[in-house]
């Protein structure tokens, strides 16, 4: 800890309530003090600001990415990953999205609920290309984080989107 806080410049009762956090404190870091710590650290900002939870879901992105990888690959192959939205484009490839729509009638409610489904999906890609993809043009790298991102989409997309936030 003393290492750190020589190298980071962060005030020991600073650090100490960072390390105590979860346990009955509070610490609200401003993003300077993220920044020097990630990079003591050796890690992105944004792993310092992730949840138990955001790891979780993570790794759960990671472990059902293969399928959002072959679509991310087909992409790939057909000059299609580097155009706008290629998260939305591997769902639709991997048949997940859109939703299927209920052939009867008395489906009304079901379809309204299908059309939120797909306006859900559709805004969290975009969210998704807008801070993971703008920047990365590298094809090795853009294709794994396509897949991620699918993945992710699919495992958080809500059954009744109009019943949460987004």
């Amino acid at each position: 800890m003393v290492q750190i806080q020589q190298k980071t410049g962060i005030a020991r009762s600073t650090l100490r309530l960072l390390k105590e956090s979860g346990r009955g404190k509070q610490a609200n870091p401003d993003m300077n003090t993220i920044e020097r710590l990630a990079d003591v650290l050796g890690v992105p900002p944004a792993f310092l600001l992730m949840r138990p939870q955001d790891w979780e879901l993570l790794s759960r992105s990671v472990s059902n990415s293969s399928n959002y990888l072959a679509a991310a690959q087909k992409l790939e192959e057909e000059g299609r990953l580097q155009a706008t939205n290629p998260i939305e484009k591997v769902l639709c490839e991997c048949k997940v999205h859109p939703d299927l729509r209920p052939r009867n009638i008395d489906g009304l409610q079901e379809v309204a609920r299908a059309d939120a489904r797909d306006e859900w999906r559709r805004r969290a890609c975009l969210k998704l290309d807008a801070l993971m993809l703008r920047e990365i043009s590298k094809s090795s790298p853009r294709k794994w984080l396509t897949a991620i991102a699918g993945a992710w989409v699919s495992l958080t997309t809500p059954h009744d989107p109009s019943t949460c936030k987004q």
